[in-house]
């Protein structure tokens, strides 16, 4: 199958993490967000920890036009678990997640703004 630019073939890549997303549903997420962004939703970033560990990874964006951020998250759960395992495969299967204002990361990585915990579900 040929898409893209020049022709490019798009393999589905498969990882052994997670819910078994791939390549094509991490660039389907990635068009909705876009979506939900152009729509004015509202853009949180999303970040997981272990618990008792003082390190916060930075797992990238969520957006949402119903405000609920709890719900958005339970929704890419899944999707941001498996990505974050493939940046840093170490990671325990229980994950905690927090989030932010969106574009905050600067703020965030200099101790200027706190984090929300999510819900555990």
């Amino acid at each position: 199958m040929t898409k893209g630019f020049g022709n490019v073939t798009n393999k589905i890549k498969k990882t052994k993490y997670g819910a078994g997303k791939s390549e094509k549903s991490i660039n389907q997420q990635m068009s909705q967000f876009e979506k939900l962004k152009k729509s004015g939703g509202d853009i949180y970033d999303l970040y997981v920890n272990v618990e008792g560990e003082e390190i916060f990874y930075f797992t990238g964006k969520i957006s949402t036009l119903s405000g609920n951020v709890a719900e958005a998250i339970k929704m890419q759960k899944a999707l941001a678990t498996e990505y974050i395992r493939t940046i840093v495969p170490t990671l325990p299967f229980k994950l905690q997640f927090f989030y932010a204002l969106g574009n905050s990361e600067i703020s965030v990585a200099k101790n200027e703004m706190g984090l929300t915990k999510a819900s555990p579900n």
